[in-house]
């Protein structure tokens, strides 16, 4: 650290301080962090209070501005960088832990759907059967849902917390007669459930896999807060 301030001293006085300049610092010696007053997001472990901390005299802000402008600066660009990558590291595993509190807490929501929706259905029928003629466009709904789910491995793993196997396992991508067949032999039950799960899992694939925190907006309107609870829960069953 000191032999980078003693190189940077300027000859310019602040004061009557010796303050750094940018212009006379090599890129690779210095990360700015912010501006004159304002600081950029610091990550863990970095502070003001660091060693490495400094403030320099920007020299193209103060010919624009037509006044000295001192703005902070890292002087030690590896552990700057090693703290960052430490932090999105953190960042990562936490995104990984809350998709998957958010897919059990789903597949608990699901599950309780399609025992209320079997309980009406033996309610008006007096045991689980097609309801009211349901059955055909339910299929259609519940293939084009499915359709949309574009890991065939989710697909297959939806299918099966229903107990169905489709014909073809569903390797591509288009849902043919011979598998709406198939999915039109359900109850209006477990085609709701396959369909919603579906719809919610693309919902919450487009927030944490492509990483966008705009997207997954049904997820939560359906699913509500994951609370403290859920993810205490959650850790103590494993």
């Amino acid at each position: 650290m000191a032999s980078l301030a003693v190189r940077a001293i300027a000859a310019t006085k602040t004061g009557g301080v010796d303050v750094l300049r940018l212009d006379r610092l090599q890129s690779g010696e210095y990360v700015r962090l912010g501006n004159e007053g304002y600081t950029v997001r610091l990550p863990s472990g970095c502070s003001d209070a660091c060693p490495c901390f400094a403030k320099a005299l920007a020299q193209a802000d103060a010919r624009a501005a037509g006044e000295a402008r001192l703005v902070p600066i890292c002087t030690d660009p590896k552990r700057h960088t090693q703290l960052k990558a430490a932090d999105e590291k953190l960042k990562k595993a936490a995104r990984r832990e809350e998709y998957r509190l958010r897919r059990e807490q789903l597949e608990r929501r699901i599950d309780e759907l399609r025992l209320h929706l079997e309980k009406a259905e033996e309610g008006v029928l007096g045991a689980p059967g097609p309801l009211l003629g349901l059955d055909q466009p339910l299929a259609v709904i519940a293939s084009a849902a499915l359709n949309d789910v574009l890991d065939a491995g989710v697909r297959k793993a939806i299918l099966a917390r229903h107990g169905v196997a489709l014909p073809n396992d569903l390797g591509n991508y288009q849902i043919g007669p011979e598998q709406l067949d198939s999915l039109r032999k359900l109850t209006a039950g477990p085609l709701l459930a396959i369909t919603l799960e579906a719809v919610l899992r693309g919902d919450l694939a487009s927030r944490y896999e492509i990483d966008r925190a705009e997207n997954g907006k049904r997820a939560d309107w359906y699913l509500g807060k994951l609370e403290q609870t859920d993810a205490a829960s959650e850790s103590g069953a494993h």
